[in-house]
């Protein structure tokens, strides 16, 4: 009678956190959502009219942060967000959801982060444009494609964030 040869045991082993999270591939739809967010926000931000109430008569994204910057504008959210916090945030929804997209132990933290920060894009815009010493309330009178691209930019990316990176098949 033979035996089969005795085999020697393998040391148990543990994946790693990364392979535990099933790392693959960049998520390719994400990042072009992601992509066509940004260029929505960039647009909306810097080419794209916000208000237009006549030929003569429209308001790009520059000239409401010139408007809040004038002397005797009361201090308050708008001057703060068109001041500095309107591009931090445009610029962390981006990079958020590119994080997100990417095969990494980190993208589920991201995957989190970025609509939440999109969300807050979002508000951010409607808040400040809220003032009433900015629209009296009336934020969509005589809205323009400028406005609507940059709120659109930020529902897109914050969505691309939450797609993720392409999971490993096992």
């Amino acid at each position: 009678m033979s035996y089969p040869p005795a085999t020697q045991a393998q040391p148990m082993s543990y994946p790693s956190p990364a392979t535990r999270a099933g790392r693959g591939q960049a998520g390719v739809v994400g990042l072009v959502l992601t992509a066509v967010g940004a260029i929505a926000l960039v647009l909306g931000y810097t080419a794209l009219e916000w208000y237009k109430a006549s030929e003569s008569q429209h308001a790009k994204l520059s000239d409401l942060r010139s408007i809040v910057h004038l002397p005797g504008f009361p201090s308050g959210f708008p001057k703060a967000f068109f001041g500095w916090l309107d591009w931090v945030l445009l610029g962390a929804v981006i990079a958020f959801a590119i994080i997100a997209n990417l095969p990494s132990p980190t993208a589920t933290a991201f995957r989190v982060l970025t609509p939440l920060v999109g969300a807050a894009g979002i508000a951010g815009i409607l808040l400040a444009l809220n003032d009433q010493a900015l629209s009296n309330g009336h934020i969509f009178t005589n809205a323009w494609l400028g406005l609507y691209a940059s709120l659109a930019g930020f529902l897109i990316v914050g969505i691309a964030g939450v797609i993720g990176p392409q999971r490993a098949n096992r």
